[in-house]
């Protein structure tokens, strides 16, 4: 028994010091549709939908050259027929190594305490000239709606600035948000809810989507959005378009929430000068966020997307207090009352949307 767990330490540690030597590999198989879950003790598919624990088994007989790749972005416990071999995020075992010692079939469990919310698990090989083999390429499905999602973006912005120029830049205009006194704006802002606007609106939305899809593809943030963004391109779409109207729907609460906190407050004028200006911060935030996205992959630099999404808060916080200088000369009350007004309405709900981004 000691012996057996022994070797299978040592298998790993080869194993994965083998997996990070910079190879590239093909996926040979996508292992995901043999999952299966424990239900009333029988072992029933997965469907896809990891819960505490998964389990799969391998048939090592043709996996001649290939590796079993298993990746987490929480470490899970792996076990190889019922034997405990570590805590891991990422483990490639040499198929080889394991038909060598005398294992045809192998049956992989894999546990957190708490719902796994990513994992991947494939057979992959490395990349070979001539060998015959018919290898699947890794999905391109992320890189398919990302460039499908620009494109429309673009076509997008393009028609806001056609079809109505001033408002448009004026949304853009970062130079005026430091313009505390005066009536600096432009009139469209009086009405926040007219067709113009709301296609603003529904920008900012599809870009905040866009953005968030984005950092939960290349980091640790954000595991929910990782997982109901599967390896194909329509669903990747849909969590586009739905958590867009996610999005807008809570602009709009915001926006019903700051008519109402204006009204109790007597300073109804306030509303949509509040409103236009932080939807204005959210607007340059998220095409700061894309063009640093941009830049990175023009220059081929690894973009660190959670330490922009993490910026990106940063700056609506910033725009806060930006938000409180310019109300300051146009409210009809002293700071302290200004200070608890913006509380209700900017820093509260700022709060709360950092918190379920970030933690």
């Amino acid at each position: 028994m000691v012996k057996t767990l022994h070797f299978f330490w040592l298998l790993f540690l080869i194993s994965a010091a083998h997996a990070q030597n910079g190879n590239k590999t093909y996926v040979v198989k996508d292992l995901t549709p043999d999952w299966k879950i424990v239900q009333d003790g029988k072992l029933i598919p997965a469907i896809g939908q990891p819960g505490r624990e998964i389990h799969f088994t391998v048939t090592l007989l043709e996996t001649e050259g290939q590796s079993l790749l298993i990746q987490s972005n929480k470490p899970v416990y792996l076990f190889l027929n019922s034997k405990l071999i570590t805590q891991t995020t990422h483990v490639a075992l040499s198929c080889d190594s394991l038909r060598q010692a005398g294992m045809n079939t192998l049956f992989v469990s894999l546990f957190h305490p708490k719902k796994i919310l990513t994992l991947s698990t494939a057979l992959v090989s490395k990349e070979r000239e001539g060998n015959g083999h018919n290898l699947l390429r890794p999905s391109s499905a992320f890189s398919d709606f990302l460039i499908f999602s620009t494109l429309c973006l673009l076509i997008f912005f393009t028609a806001l600035l056609k079809t109505n120029p001033q408002l448009t830049w004026d949304y853009l205009n970062v130079t005026k948000l430091f313009y505390f006194m005066g009536q600096d704006e432009s009139p469209n802002l009086l009405r926040i809810t007219s067709s113009v606007n709301l296609l603003i609106y529904f920008f900012c939305s599809l870009l905040a989507s866009q953005a968030l899809i984005t950092t939960a593809h290349h980091s640790s943030l954000l595991e929910q959005l990782k997982y109901l963004g599967t390896d194909a391109f329509l669903p990747y779409l849909k969590v586009w378009l739905s958590l867009s109207l996610l999005i807008l729907s809570l602009l709009f609460l915001k926006l019903f929430i700051d008519i109402m906190v204006a009204r109790i407050f007597s300073c109804r004028d306030m509303a949509g000068l509040q409103f236009f200006n932080s939807v204005r911060i959210l607007l340059v935030s998220l095409l700061s966020f894309a063009v640093m996205g941009l830049l990175g992959f023009a220059l081929g630099i690894k973009v660190n997307y959670a330490g922009l999404l993490y910026f990106g808060c940063l700056l609506l916080l910033a725009g806060a207090i930006i938000i409180f200088l310019k109300l300051l000369r146009r409210a009809p009350f002293s700071t302290f009352h200004l200070f608890f007004y913006l509380c209700t309405t900017e820093i509260f709900p700022l709060m709360i949307l950092i918190k379920v981004l970030l933690f």
